[in-house]
């Protein structure tokens, strides 16, 4: 049990290491920006109202897609 939690964790942080280091290849943050600026601007509409419509009108389409 243990082994494949610290497996699980193994990948995630090797798939967070590929993605933060094609970021900095690409240097371009329209194209593909880091995990940390990608936490950053979550963060930040975390405190905007709208964020939660959004992501509700989301989790709604999603819902309605899979009972079709």
């Amino acid at each position: 049990m243990l082994e494949k939690q610290l497996r699980k964790k193994i990948i995630c942080i090797f798939w967070i290491g590929a993605w933060w280091f094609l970021s900095l290849a690409v240097n371009n943050n329209i194209l593909l920006a880091s995990p940390w600026d990608t936490v950053k601007a979550l963060w930040k509409m975390i405190g905007e109202g709208s964020f939660y419509l959004t992501l509700a009108g989301s989790i709604l389409r999603i819902g309605a897609g899979f009972l079709l």
